[in-house]
């Protein structure tokens, strides 16, 4: 089963980083209480590992790192500048691709994309559309995501998003929830502290069909990205959408 149109994904706007050590550098944390000095040994993803002066090597969770080693990992990772990443110009919605952008101009751009693959005879097009036939060809944490459109009464795009690849509950915790805090911590990187941010979805709390977005941003030209999960048929999926729609955040009332 595929999840409704209405709750088709975006996607994946990192890709798995590594590195060679690096010259040992004061590190801080997010709330800036702790230091260590330590050498960079690998930039995995949302992981990175660092060698204490001791020669002990540890491995911690980029988004518990301060703002300015995050940006210092992205702008010295040799890796990470080699490889190819999406244009997030404030007209872009992925890599190349802008709102408006027609069907055919849409096809040309991910033809010529360098983070994308087509997935199938590029003459069977006719009959199944764009959706579900390009592949991402970075993942994040492991995970791949195909891509998704929306389209105007006119035909002109108005929303991209990608699904992660399907996981079973026993992946949950492993896979889902990596995915999507390294999602959420390269959006914050380039957008800001998000609008509104929740707690990691859990299996429990997703029946079949259902997606609960926990992370939402406002593009300064117009439009949202909001970061999720969804349940499909008990296999579960990462999810980011980027949509001309401005959505608000969700008030909850008090008790």
């Amino acid at each position: 089963m595929r999840l409704p149109l209405r709750f088709s994904v975006l996607p994946v706007l990192a890709v798995l980083l590594s590195s060679a050590s690096a010259a040992p550098r004061t590190w801080t944390s997010s709330d800036g209480q702790r230091k260590i000095q330590a050498e960079l040994v690998k930039h995995d993803g949302p992981n990175v590992t660092l060698r204490l002066t001791n020669g002990k090597l540890v491995t911690m969770e980029v988004s518990k790192l301060a703002e300015a080693d995050r940006k210092w990992l992205a702008a010295n990772d040799p890796a990470a500048a080699a490889a190819p990443k999406p244009s997030l110009t404030k007209a872009a919605v992925f890599d190349t691709l802008a709102f408006g952008d027609t069907h055919d101009k849409v096809l040309a751009k991910l033809k010529a994309s360098k983070l994308v693959k087509l997935q199938m005879d590029e003459r069977l097009l006719g009959r199944t559309g764009l959706n579900d036939v390009f592949r991402t060809e970075a993942a994040v944490t492991g995970l791949h995501s195909t891509l998704y459109f929306g389209w105007d009464d006119a035909g002109n795009l108005e929303e991209v998003s990608l699904h992660s690849e399907a996981v079973p509950t026993a992946d949950f915790t492993t896979k889902i929830i990596p995915c999507c805090a390294e999602n959420v911590a390269q959006l914050t990187n380039i957008y800001g502290p998000p609008l509104q941010a929740a707690a990691p979805s859990s299996p429990a709390d997703m029946k079949d069909g259902s997606l609960l977005f926990t992370h939402l941003w406002h593009l300064d030209s117009g439009g949202s990205i909001l970061v999720g999960t969804a349940n499909d048929a008990g296999q579960f999926r990462t999810i980011v959408r980027v949509t001309r729609q401005v959505i608000q955040p969700v008030v909850v009332p008090m008790p």
